[in-house]
């Protein structure tokens, strides 16, 4: 349910509301049989939109920009702290390293781009 959340948003990506409503449902009901899966689902959603271009839109004020910022960066940082609290008491450092390292390269450049942007 929860690759099934994602793909949904994806192909119904223009109409924001309906996208979101059916993904969020999906996350919900795969949260429903394993609590993690859900989750997890939901972050990779996150993650996925910071990656994305903004719809075409008026320019935002130097206020909403500065919450957007808040926001995302905000997101980056909830998405280390969840993989970590959720792998650090099942595994040993090395393990952890070795878990951790693609999300970590993945958040790195998204804080990089978001840095530079």
């Amino acid at each position: 349910m929860g690759l099934l959340g994602l793909l949904v948003y994806v192909a119904r990506a223009p109409h924001l509301r309906s996208a979101s409503l059916l993904a969020g449902i999906c996350f919900g009901v795969a949260a429903t049989f394993k609590q993690t899966t859900g989750l997890f689902a939901c972050l990779a959603l996150a993650l996925y939109l910071l990656t994305e271009a903004a719809p075409s839109a008026p320019k935002p004020s130097a206020r909403q920009l500065f919450w957007a910022q808040v926001v995302r960066g905000l997101t980056l940082l909830a998405s280390l702290t969840l993989l970590l609290l959720y792998m650090a008491p099942r595994n040993d450092a090395w393990n952890l390293f070795a878990l951790l390292v693609p999300s970590l390269v993945l958040v790195t450049r998204i804080a990089w781009l978001e840095w530079r942007g």
